[in-house]
């Protein structure tokens, strides 16, 4: 997005470094986005030698998060867009879906299985909730949902389909910036959804 759009595909495909990111948004006049990315640069700089990035999982398509349980340290969860969850235990992808929504979500460039979250109790009551966009086949709508897993809890492999309750539904206006994280907030325990803004391209809808 720090390319000129109209010069042609050249800029839109270059990479930048932290530090040309940088320049380019203090010319901009973006000078709050520019400290953030000068911050970032520094730490990451000052601190490399400390991270090695190391591959969780391989040979999934659009992974867009990954999350696990409270207090769980034997299990990641890794949401695809497609309306697939995973597992990674222990270090080896299982090979088996946890979940399969994918009967229900609608996948687009921006639609999909957006986020889940693990409830606060998952270890005693196997629920989770998950966000994903679904449509009628006339309008389009994100949905919240909640799911049970597959007893026993804290090693479950599986979660049914068919244990879905719906809880939230919400029109969307556009086909895009529909937000789509969930989370549960730490001390009150409160589930929280963003819908985002259903602005479509050039937000026409703000």
């Amino acid at each position: 997005g720090l390319g000129n759009p109209g010069t042609g595909g050249a800029a839109a495909t270059r990479k930048y470094t932290l530090s040309e990111i940088t320049r380019r948004l203090r010319a901009a006049g973006l000078r709050g986005l520019a400290l953030i990315a000068c911050i970032v640069s520094t730490a990451f700089s000052a601190n490399a030698a400390l991270y090695e990035l190391q591959p969780v999982a391989t040979g999934l398509t659009t992974p867009v998060m990954v999350t696990s349980p409270p207090a769980d340290t034997h299990r990641l969860f890794i949401v695809l867009q497609g309306g697939y969850l995973r597992t990674v235990v222990d270090g080896a992808l299982s090979p088996e879906n946890f979940l399969d929504i994918s009967d229900r979500v609608t996948v687009a460039y921006e639609h999909g299985l957006f986020s889940m979250a693990f409830h606060p109790d998952f270890a005693s009551n196997g629920y989770f909730y998950v966000h994903y966009l679904y449509s009628d086949g006339t309008s389009l709508y994100s949905r919240v949902s909640r799911f049970t897993a597959n007893a026993p809890y804290a090693t479950s492999t599986s979660a049914d389909p068919a244990s879905e309750v719906i809880l939230l539904q919400q029109l969307q206006p556009g086909g895009d910036h529909n937000g789509g994280s969930i989370a549960f907030g730490p001390n009150d325990h409160y589930l929280y959804v963003f819908w985002g803004d259903g602005g479509c391209c050039n937000d026409k809808f703000h």
